[in-house]
């Protein structure tokens, strides 16, 4: 039994509110307060508990004055105020403290079971919200920024999830038919590499053990759909809960062997057209036992002040459709940096056909290899691998792409796609000398973060904002496959937009807010205070820890509104009469800056810095600068200070 169930808490009245009362509900545990920003939450929360109370949720409040003395009343008084301002009908508890040693309990345990940010377990602020299962398991942790009302799809998913029950584990031998389906796909995988190489005397063999696996995998989906639906939903359960089951774990095993096995015989066998019937006979299986149906909406046009732009989604192209689009196609993904892995990887995720060229025992080479990729089957030097691919996914850094394209243009012949994630090498083709081919469709799809972002966000099933556009057309399909990639790369959302649209804002960006320009003003502020006595840990505490950790998460979730309003009536205005006076400071240096990208100046410089020898050895003396600077060496003896703290004080 989950020690959760032996916490037993005090009410309002100094009574014990024992927790074994609440063996199979989901809880939702938060710590409240009466003057924060964050106390209209209250209203989200009583909406939640009058949901999903009736099916099983308790939602419970521990006041706390630890944050700012934001909840200063008596236990009646809290209950008094929640009553009246936000109707709140669950059980708002006797206030205690949620961290320090004093700490209830209840918090030493949640802590302890689930920790937040950098891994740090004490409690930031008011608001922090524990997600506890039916079997007392604390399996999510959400921000004070977290709104209640976001959390409601994983509490529906809780509610409805089932335990590991009787009748699954007395079915569980039914599972045993896909041991012999396994056996059978693994065994048509052997005769693919004959039939490819011409010798078609195993044709009729490896047919006849398709349509056998074909009929039984039919047989055992048809009889056992009830209990394959149960087998999955006890699957995503285990995976919540962070514990395993051996039945269940084999189970899974087997369901992915055989779904690789299968696609991975499908595709090859379909490269032979005389073998296509073969392939249409593997391809059922593989969209059966791994794809939901996907409902398309078609394309939507959304206002953004004030300008109509069309926005494709992921649900638009759902994996069927995409394995279906690009069921004849070859990925052929040159260079294996940021983007190159990402990409790479979700592309493989995704069942389709993708290869890898690089230079052959590189640093890319050796990383392609450590994630999963095999020299001679899906990893090639990078002239092989353009010859082996209908769409040539040039991944390279800027640089690279100018020094190679030499070599690299003769090889991408009519009939090849060639895809950027970048503008920057055709639109400042002058500087690089990167001339797109005239015969060939040319397309991008630019991720709107980096290439480990683009991983991240897809195995966490979400997905990346992207633009996508085209640069030629000459199949009249050049726009529908760069928004088919876009979302095949891990896209959730893809945006119209130019190749010169897209590297002009992009290189104005990177040098401005997103990174050089908010250097440039954390190193101001903090130079500024440290030349007027504050202390380093003070100094970076007001310019980079506050702003990261709090207001800028606000900002990206809810809006800069939002961020204000869930400030002090002090710090909201002084941002207010200071912001415009900034916006007038800063916004020479930002023309000045935009014209510096639009007419090819930095690009030059990036050219001749990125591509000189000694490129790493200069760039190490520069990030060694910043390594060194005073606020830098600060951040991160914080972050240390931090977890030493933490651990003091949980």
């Amino acid at each position: 039994m989950s020690k959760f169930y032996e916490l037993t808490p005090l009410d309002k009245a100094g009574k014990p509110f024992p927790f074994s009362e609440l063996k199979g509900k989901v809880v939702l545990i938060v710590n409240v307060a009466s003057k924060c920003g964050f106390t209209p939450q209250y209203k989200e929360l009583e909406e939640l508990n009058k949901k999903y109370a009736d099916q099983g949720l308790q939602v419970i409040g521990f006041p706390c004055n630890q944050f700012a003395s934001q909840e200063p009343g008596s236990s009646e008084e809290i209950a008094s105020f929640c009553s009246l301002n936000y109707g709140v009908t669950f059980p708002v508890l006797k206030k205690i403290d949620v961290n320090g040693d004093k700490a209830d309990d209840v918090y030493k345990y949640l802590k302890g079971e689930k920790s937040g940010l950098l891994g740090l377990t004490r409690i930031k602020w008011n608001f922090e919200k524990f997600l506890v299962d039916k079997e007392g398991n604390v399996v999510e942790r959400y921000s004070s920024i977290a709104k209640p009302a976001s959390i409601a799809p994983k509490i529906e998913e809780l509610l409805n999830a089932n335990t590991v029950t009787k009748s699954f584990n007395a079915k569980f031998d039914d599972y045993k038919a896909y041991e012999s389906s396994k056996y059978l796909l693994k065994n048509t995988y052997r005769y693919v590499e004959p039939i490819e190489n011409g010798s078609f005397g195993k044709v009729t063999l490896a047919y006849n053990i398709h349509t056998k696996t074909k009929v039984a995998m039919k047989s055992i989906y048809k009889s056992n759909k009830e209990l394959r639906l149960m087998a999955l939903n006890e699957i995503n359960h285990l995976k919540t809960l962070g514990r395993a089951n051996a039945n269940i774990c084999q189970l899974n095993a087997s369901l992915r062997m055989a779904r690789t096995a299968s696609s991975r015989a499908s595709r090859q066998i379909a490269s032979k057209r005389a073998l296509s019937a073969l392939a249409n006979a593997a391809r059922p299986v593989v969209s059966k036992q791994s794809m939901a149906p996907t409902a398309i909406r078609g394309v939507k046009s959304i206002n953004f002040g004030g300008t109509e732009e069309i926005v494709h989604e992921r649900a638009d192209w759902p994996r069927e459709k995409l394995l279906e689009y690009f069921k004849d196609d070859t990925f052929a993904l040159i260079g294996y940096g940021s983007q190159g892995y990402g990409q790479g990887l979700n592309l493989r995720d995704n069942g389709l056909n993708v290869i890898i060229g690089v230079r052959k025992n590189g640093a890319s080479w050796k990383a392609a290899i450590e994630d999963g990729w095999v020299p001679g089957e899906n990893l090639f030097e990078v002239n092989e691998a353009i010859n082996k691919g209908t769409y040539i996914m040039n991944l390279l850094s800027d640089a690279a792409q100018s020094e190679t394209w030499n070599t690299i243009k003769p090889l991408i012949t009519p009939g090849k796609t060639l895809y950027f994630s970048h503008g920057f090498s055709p639109v400042f083709k002058d500087l690089t000398h990167v001339e797109p081919p005239k015969d060939v469709d040319v397309i991008l799809a630019a991720p709107k973060g980096s290439g480990r972002t683009v991983r991240t966000l897809f195995k966490e099933g979400r997905g990346i904002n992207s633009s996508y556009a085209v640069w030629n057309d000459i199949t009249g399909k050049a726009e529908e496959k760069a928004i088919a990639l876009a979302v095949a790369i891990g896209s959730g959302y893809v945006y119209q937009t130019t190749f010169e649209r897209e590297v002009n804002s992009d290189l104005y960006g990177e040098r401005g807010c997103l990174m050089g320009g908010i250097h440039g003003m954390f190193l101001a502020q903090y130079e500024v205070l440290r030349e007027n006595g504050h202390t380093p840990s003070e100094a970076f505490n007001e310019t980079v820890e506050e702003a990261t950790q709090s207001l800028y998460p606000l900002i990206g979730k809810y809006g800069m509104d939002y961020m204000y309003d869930a400030c002090s009536t002090t710090a909201r205005r002084g941002a207010l009469d200071w912001y415009p006076r900034f916006k007038d400071a800063l916004k020479p240096v930002f023309n000045e800056l935009y014209e510096s990208v639009k007419n090819g100046s930095e690009t030059q410089r990036s050219l001749d810095f990125n591509g000189s020898p000694d490129y790493r050895e200069n760039l190490e003396k520069e990030l060694e600068i910043i390594r060194n600077m005073e606020i830098w060496k600060v951040g991160k003896e914080h972050i240390e200070a931090s977890s030493l703290l933490n651990k003091q004080v949980s």
